[in-house]
């Protein structure tokens, strides 16, 4: 038996008991212990675990591992579940997934809101998509 499968078989109980005030980064612990034991489908449980309680950060990782997925669509609404909690780099995230999809214009938008919050990070892809949007106006013209 895995040993993230035995753990959870335990611990399961846990998450959903929503009088645990921790609950929240129990899931996400778990999500790195199912992580760790290559159990992506067990980790993505356990952070919808984190999500379903209001867990920000919970949300943001649900996020990046459904991105990973390749599941786009459900990667960008718990981004916006994370942002809409506060979790400022989930912005970010939305971003890098909207530019991973070619919508340079939401990129640009997500990043200038992770600029606002203070993602240093951001502006250099906000400058870099900004280039070269120009770069292929100036190139149509030719």
């Amino acid at each position: 038996m895995h040993v993230a499968a035995s753990m959870g078989a335990i611990h399961h109980d846990a998450f959903d008991r929503s009088d645990r005030p921790d609950s929240q980064s129990v899931a996400c612990a778990w999500s790195r212990a199912y992580d760790r034991a290559g159990d992506l489908d067990g980790a993505i449980a356990a952070l919808r675990r984190a999500d379903d309680s209001g867990s920000a950060s919970g949300a943001a990782n649900l996020g990046t591992w459904l991105t990973q997925r390749g599941d786009f669509a459900e990667a960008e609404k718990a981004f916006e579940r994370a942002v809409a909690r506060g979790h400022a780099r989930a912005e970010y995230s939305l971003g890098l997934l909207h530019e991973h999809l070619g919508d340079s214009e939401a990129a640009v938008r997500a990043y200038r809101r992770a600029e606002k919050v203070g993602v240093a990070e951001a502006k250099a892809r906000r400058r870099r998509l900004a280039r070269e949007a120009l770069a292929a106006k100036l190139r149509r013209r030719k």
